[in-house]
């Protein structure tokens, strides 16, 4: 993608590099990484970019206890989670919440 097109603080149209034009009346910013790009060229400013950074994660993948058939476990604040795995076993990880 080349330009947001708008007109009266609305999107018209995207075009891409190829110059094909798209007309769009709505744009859905899933960029990631690069969505700050794509703001600029919509001109919506930094205010809506993401932020990125490495995170560790560990993963281990153990047997599950005999007749285990329990639901996926998370803990957002600690940053660990487990899930049940296809052939009895679990899968079990962390991230570095910081």
């Amino acid at each position: 993608m080349t330009a947001v097109e708008s007109a009266g603080g609305r999107v018209t149209a995207v075009v891409l590099a190829d110059g094909t034009r798209i007309s769009a009346p709505v744009v859905v910013n899933a960029a990631g990484p690069w969505s700050g790009r794509l703001n600029e060229l919509a001109g919506v400013g930094a205010d809506f970019t993401v932020g990125v950074r490495s995170m560790r994660q560990e993963v281990a993948h153990v047997l599950a206890p005999e007749g285990y058939r329990g639901p996926a476990v998370a803990d957002v604040d600690l940053g660990t989670y487990f899930r049940g795995e296809v052939g009895g076993g679990l899968l079990v990880g962390g991230t570095d919440p910081d």
